[in-house]
């Protein structure tokens, strides 16, 4: 079981939450897991450096083993629901940086077969060349990315007569490409 500061799960948390009295709730999901997400006991305050409970302890969350690109999510959220953050963590993340690029692949379902790529660093709106592959079969499409030069893209790995494989992505833009490779079906739900 790995135990995480809140400071190595809450980049940047401070600099959005107030730090008064406000009284926060925070949610929990696992990304790859079907159940609906489920409430962490007890209340929380922004303190100075991280969220505290009522005895003036900070938030520690324990995150077991977990498989490549398995998101865990998070939400706090005040009394009105008038502040409500988000932010995520990925123990084992399946990622590549290449010079202004960023391409990272989750894990999004309990059986290894649906996968969510995100990547960054692309010109805002610019149109993107996406090539995804399941062992030998490829699939090309376009896409666009974001104001804020982002772009996401729904994997549904899979090969007729296989159960499990490799898998790619491939985004393609104006000033280069990035490519990730990733497990799906079985091998992708191996914990690390």
């Amino acid at each position: 079981m790995q135990v995480l500061e809140t400071a190595d799960i809450i980049w940047g948390l401070y600099t959005t939450l107030p730090q008064d009295d406000q009284v926060y709730y925070l949610w929990f999901k696992d990304g790859a897991s079907a159940d609906p997400p489920g409430q962490l006991p007890g209340t929380y305050t922004a303190g100075p450096s991280s969220l505290v409970n009522s005895a003036g302890q900070s938030l520690r969350v324990s995150v077991g083993h977990s498989a490549k690109g398995e998101a865990f999510e998070f939400a706090a959220v005040n009394n009105d629901k008038t502040i409500v953050v988000f932010w995520k963590f990925i123990p084992a993340p399946i990622e590549v940086l290449q010079g202004r690029y960023r391409l990272w692949v989750e894990l999004k379902s309990p059986d290894g077969k649906v996968f969510l790529a995100w990547g960054e660093g692309f010109e805002p709106n610019e149109e993107i060349d996406i090539v995804s592959t399941s062992d030998s079969e490829i699939l090309s499409s376009k896409g666009k990315a974001d104001a804020d030069g982002r772009v996401m893209v729904a994997l549904l790995p899979s090969v007729v007569g296989k159960t499990a494989g490799l898998a790619s992505i491939t985004l393609k833009g104006k000033a280069g490409e990035i490519k990730v490779s990733y497990e799906w079906e079985p091998p992708a739900l191996i914990t690390q």
